[in-house]
């Protein structure tokens, strides 16, 4: 094994297993049939604890998802006919995304995208997933050091989220053709919080090998992004540590953080290079 995939486990054996603590809570209870306006058009969140505005000081208000929804809101000729869905589960993975948020997910779409009325279509889709995927499996298997079955965990733990993700934005992305769909890359969270110390081992993880010869899960949810069309909001890059709860969370971000990740979907969305706050972003007749 090389010197630099070895480090890029250990890394991830380290991030992991000081993560395990805050990301191991039991996901709610699986998303029911989502109820809709039928006539109207919707936004669409699927996700983890992010999705549902885990740090945030009011999620209903203060989280990247319903920040977004204001914007989208004020993109509509009516000014208020957008219905905002959100599927999150806190503790969600990409696995447990495919098995309770996905069905919902996709019946609205036929619900809504399956008659000959674009007025009531599912318009936008936003993702945030993956983070829990690593979080919680290593942990425990990794613990004791960079064993054999560490390393073929961080193997599987990979396949699996590319399996999960294609899968994922595969079936969106047929399900709604006309739909922004846009997936989220994840930011290094350790930088604020107690386990500081190893925030670079977590940019590893992240990023992989500087040198690309070995992928790291941002670069995983690219990669499946590009070959499914759908787009990448850069979570990644764009929240510091004056943007994370910090202290004994080492996942969440407060509501600047939200605040920066809403502004970067918007970005997207908007078709933006850049990101723009979302205060200063224009209505339009359409996104």
């Amino acid at each position: 094994m090389s010197r630099r995939i070895t480090a890029v486990l250990v890394g991830l054996m380290l991030f992991v297993g000081s993560a395990s603590a805050q990301a191991g809570a039991t996901p709610d209870a699986a998303p029911g049939a989502a109820e809709t306006d039928p006539t109207a058009p919707v936004y669409l969140a699927l996700g983890d604890s992010l999705a549902i505005g885990v740090g945030a000081s009011d999620p209903d208000l203060t989280a990247y998802v319903p920040l977004l929804y204001g914007v989208l809101q004020a993109s509509l000729p009516d000014g208020s006919g957008l219905q905002l869905v959100n599927l999150g589960e806190n503790g969600g993975t990409t696995s447990t995304l495919v098995e309770n948020q996905l069905p919902v997910a996709l019946s609205l779409i036929e619900r809504h995208n399956g008659d000959d009325d674009h007025a009531n279509d599912v318009e936008v889709i936003t993702i945030d997933i993956g983070g829990n995927d690593a979080f919680r499996p290593l942990g425990d298997v990794c613990a004791t050091g960079l064993s054999d079955p560490c390393v073929q965990s961080v193997q599987e733990v990979f396949a699996t989220l590319s399996e999960n993700l294609l899968l994922t934005l595969g079936q969106l992305r047929t399900a709604a053709p006309d739909a922004t769909i846009v997936i989220m890359t994840y930011f290094n969270s350790l930088v604020a919080c107690d386990q500081s110390a190893i925030a670079p081992a977590a940019e590893l993880v992240l990023e992989g090998a500087p040198d690309g010869s070995l992928p790291g899960m941002n670069d995983i949810i690219r990669q499946v992004a590009a070959g499914t069309n759908v787009l990448v909001a850069e979570a990644y890059g764009v929240v510091g540590a004056e943007d994370l709860v910090g202290g004994e969370d080492c996942l969440h971000p407060n509501d600047a953080g939200y605040q920066a990740i809403a502004d970067e979907f918007a970005a997207v969305i908007a078709g933006s290079s850049t990101a723009t706050p979302v205060a200063a972003l224009t209505p339009s007749a359409r996104w």
